[in-house]
């Protein structure tokens, strides 16, 4: 991003943080949608473009496991500004430690993780499931860590778990060129972001969770 842009994300932080007051005690719907319009014009101040492409065969109405790339820093902020659904994120711990983040995360019902434990691993994908179970979406990164290029890094296939236990179908996210955003200049690229068509339960009952990444990255890395 260039001079300008950054400070603008310093300068919008503390309007995002006063926003939340206004609907910590609404329901998640609408907790979700007063972020998501933040987010639209945050991006819209900052001048940045995002082409959003959503497959047809998504139903609205239906809870989905959201599995997406993950690039840079602002891919978060994205996902939530073209999302047609509410939902909620799987995110590390470390981003609870920043103020507006830590929030809004717990407005949004931010499921978190400390990469170096085992159990708490173990219960964020519990936690996870029962929040599929409940009729709410759900976003993970599965690479577990930004990407910073276009190339994708293995996927944790454990953490495709969620959609298995829960019965729910999957929804594959594409993000290209997001990770541009954390370059320091004023050139702006095409930021693209692609809803794929979902696959359903029944198809993912018959994968592993192996056979489910790989088929998961292939339609990722097609865009």
């Amino acid at each position: 991003m260039n001079p300008f842009q950054w400070l603008v994300l310093l300068l919008y932080f503390p309007i995002l943080y006063l926003q939340s007051f206004k609907v910590r005690h609404a329901d998640f719907e609408t907790r979700f949608r007063c972020l998501q319009k933040s987010c639209q014009n945050l991006l819209k101040v900052m001048g940045i473009k995002l082409e959003v492409v959503i497959s047809s065969k998504i139903d609205i109405s239906e809870p989905y496991y959201l599995v997406s790339n993950h690039q840079g820093t602002f891919d978060p902020i994205l996902i939530m500004a073209s999302s047609p659904f509410a939902h909620s994120f799987i995110s590390k711990k470390e981003n609870l430690k920043i103020p507006v983040v830590k929030t809004w995360g717990k407005l949004i019902e931010f499921i978190t993780f400390d990469r170096s434990n085992f159990e708490q691993n173990v219960a964020m994908l519990r936690q996870a499931t029962r929040t599929l179970k409940e009729g709410k979406s759900l976003l993970i990164f599965p690479e577990g860590t930004r990407s910073r290029g276009e190339n994708l890094l293995p996927f944790k296939e454990k953490a495709l778990s969620p959609a298995y236990f829960a019965k729910r179908g999957i929804v594959p996210l594409s993000l290209k060129n997001a990770y541009t955003l954390d370059k320091f200049g004023f050139k702006q690229y095409k930021i693209t972001l692609t809803y794929h068509e979902p696959i359903s339960y029944s198809v993912l009952s018959e994968m592993s969770y192996l056979e489910c990444a790989k088929v998961l990255s292939e339609i990722i890395a097609s865009v």
